[in-house]
């Protein structure tokens, strides 16, 4: 899914249809509607996060691997005999995805409680 950003969108988009043709934003009160956006966001970030998980973690195995595509030197993390700092840049080049995805995810959750709490 290349597009996930322009499917997270159309979703958004749709959600936000249907609450304009069922007349939703006028009866419901500020505190509903700030809960329902914040919850589209939510969502818009978490199709984002699934979207760009599997090219970050490809990335990240192809800069671990020897060689990547087109014949740059990667870090080479299979290797027994790279030094300290080389075997640092693997462990975070490791991580990166996962705590990429987690942001994202986090950032959704934070905006989520933030309209809710605070509107």
């Amino acid at each position: 899914m290349d597009n996930g950003w322009l499917f997270a969108a159309s979703v958004y988009i749709r959600i936000y249809n249907w609450m304009v043709r069922m007349n939703i934003k006028n009866k419901m009160n500020k505190k509903g509607q700030v809960m329902i956006f914040g919850f589209m966001i939510f969502v818009v970030l978490i199709i984002l996060a699934m979207a760009l998980s599997f090219p970050t973690r490809q990335r990240a195995e192809d800069v671990r691997n020897t060689t990547f595509d087109n014949g740059i030197v990667g870090l080479d993390c299979l290797n027994s005999s790279i030094s300290d700092y080389e075997e640092a840049a693997c462990y975070a080049v490791d991580i990166t995805p996962a705590v990429y995805i987690g942001l994202l995810i986090a950032l959704g959750g934070i905006i989520l409680t933030a309209r809710i709490l605070f509107s």
